[in-house]
C-alpha cells in the first residue's frame, strides 16, 4: 500500500472513531452498568500476569494496588484501590503492556480487550468499555490517535481540536490539549481549561498546560509602555529555542545515577537523541514510548539516547527510568530541577524537550515528538 492510500485509510478510521466518540456518549446510556464500583476487566494476554494500577497524581505513575490475572485473563480492582481518589488519569498494566483510564473513587468500568502483536508497541488498543462512557470515548480518542503516526502533523492537530471542542468539559478535551501545538490554539486551550478547573485543576497535567497558555506579566508590562509610546514589535521566541539546526551541539558533563560524569561527546560517531524530561513531567512520560521503540528499532544501526532529567528527587528518577522501561545508559542528572545547569546552558525552559544530534556532533533537528523522530532518523542512519 502506497503512501497516499495509508493515509486515506488512517484518515478514514480515524473519522469512524471520531463519530463512534460522539455515539458513544449517547449509546452506552443503555449498556449494562457494573454491579459494584471499581475496575473490572479481561484482557486476552493477560492471562495469570500481575496487574498493577498506577495513579499519576504526583505527575508520575505510581502504584496503588495490585492483583493477579487468572487464567482467562480476568482480573479486578474493587472499590478501595481508588477510595478517596479524586479524577486523575490511571494506567493499568501487566507485563510490558498497559493501557488508560480516567478513574477516581465513584469510578465503575467494565473492559475487554487484547494485547495484539508485540510489533504494535506497548499500548494496548481497542478497548470494549461499558459502564463508563467517557472512557470508552477516551479509549477511541486514543486509538483514533495511532492513526496519524504517518500523517500530516496538521491532520492530527485538527482532529485534536475538534475532540478538544466537543469535549471541553471533561478529562477528555483537557487530554485532547496535549496533542496540538497550542500556540496555534490558545483560545480553545484556555475554554476547555477553564471547563476543566473544577474537575481536573488538582492535576499536573491541568497545571502544565495552563502554564503553557499564558505570558507572563512583566513581559507584558515592557511591550506596553504607559507613556503613548508606540510598543516597539518583539521577535517571537520559540521555547527551548537557544540550541539550533547546523550548530555544534555544546558539551556539558553532568552525573549519571552512580555519580559519574558523563556528556554528549561521549557518544560521538552515533547519531543521538538528547531527551529533556523529568519523572513528574505527564507529557513526558506520554512520550517516553516513542523513545522506547525508536531506541529498540534502530539501536543497532547506530542510534543512542543520552536523557537528561529536570528531576530533584533521585527515587523518583531512578523510578520512573524503571517503569517507563529507559532501557539506555545515557541517564544524567546534577537534580536540580529547573536550577540545573543543563536546562541553563541549553535553554530548557519546557519539557518534553528532544535534540537530534548527527555523528560528528551538529545539531539535525529540535523539537521532535512522536513520529517526527522516526521520519528524521530514517533520514539521518
Amino acid at each position: 500500500m502506497n503512501d497516499s492510500m495509508t493515509r486515506k485509510f488512517a484518515l478514514r478510521n480515524a473519522a469512524i472513531n471520531a463519530a463512534a466518540i460522539v455515539g458513544l456518549a449517547l449509546g452506552l446510556g443503555a449498556c449494562q452498568s457494573p454491579t459494584s464500583i471499581g475496575i473490572d476487566g479481561q484482557i486476552e494476554g493477560f492471562e495469570n500476569l500481575d496487574v498493577v494500577l498506577l495513579k499519576s497524581a504526583t505527575g508520575q505513575f505510581v502504584a496503588v494496588d495490585t492483583t493477579a490475572a487468572n487464567d482467562q485473563g480476568r482480573f479486578a480492582f474493587g472499590a478501595e484501590a481508588l477510595a478517596g481518589e479524586a479524577m486523575d488519569l490511571c494506567k493499568v498494566q501487566a507485563g510490558k503492556r498497559f493501557f488508560y483510564l480516567f478513574a477516581d473513587s465513584t469510578t465503575a468500568v467494565q473492559l475487554t480487550g487484547f494485547v495484539g502483536s508485540k510489533e504494535k508497541g506497548k499500548l494496548i488498543s481497542g478497548l470494549q468499555i461499558q459502564g463508563d462512557a467517557l472512557n470508552a470515548r477516551f479509549s477511541a480518542f486514543m486509538d483514533s490517535t495511532q492513526q496519524f503516526s504517518k500523517s500530516p502533523r496538521q491532520d492530527l492537530d485538527a482532529y485534536a481540536a475538534g475532540v478538544a471542542k466537543a469535549e471541553k468539559d471533561n478529562p477528555l478535551g483537557l487530554f485532547a490539549l496535549e496533542h496540538l501545538d497550542i500556540r496555534n490554539h490558545i483560545a480553545l486551550a484556555k475554554e476547555v481549561l477553564a471547563s476543566t478547573k473544577e474537575l481536573m485543576g488538582h492535576t499536573v497535567f491541568h497545571k502544565t498546560m495552563l502554564r503553557k497558555t499564558q505570558v507572563p506579566t512583566k513581559a507584558r508590562a515592557l511591550n506596553n509602555p504607559s507613556d503613548g509610546r508606540t510598543p516597539k514589535p518583539q521577535p517571537k521566541r520559540q521555547r527551548n529555542g537557544l540550541i539550533e539546526v547546523g550548530m555544534e551541539m555544546p558539551d556539558l558533563p553532568l552525573p549519571d545515577r552512580d555519580g559519574d560524569q558523563r556528556k554528549v561527546s561521549d557518544l560521538r560517531g552515533k547519531v543521538v537523541l538528547v531527551d529533556f524530561w523529568a519523572s513528574w513531567c505527564g507529557p513526558c512520560r506520554r512520550e517516553n514510548p516513542n523513545v522506547v521503540r525508536a531506541w529498540n528499532e534502530y539501536k543497532n544501526q547506530g542510534f543512542e539516547v543520552f536523557s537528561i532529567s529536570l528531576d530533584k528527587d533521585k527515587t523518583r528518577w531512578e523510578n520512573a527510568i524503571a517503569q517507563d522501561e529507559l532501557a539506555w545508559d545515557g541517564h544524567v542528572s546534577d537534580l536540580k530541577g529547573w536550577q540545573s545547569i543543563a536546562a541553563q546552558t541549553y535553554g530548557i525552559n519546557s519539557v518534553p524537550h528532544a535534540i537530534l544530534v548527527g555523528r560528528d556532533g551538529t545539531v539535525l533537528a529540535t523539537h521532535l515528538r512522536g513520529a517526527q523522530l522516526e521520519e528524521k532518523l530514517l533520514e539521518s542512519l
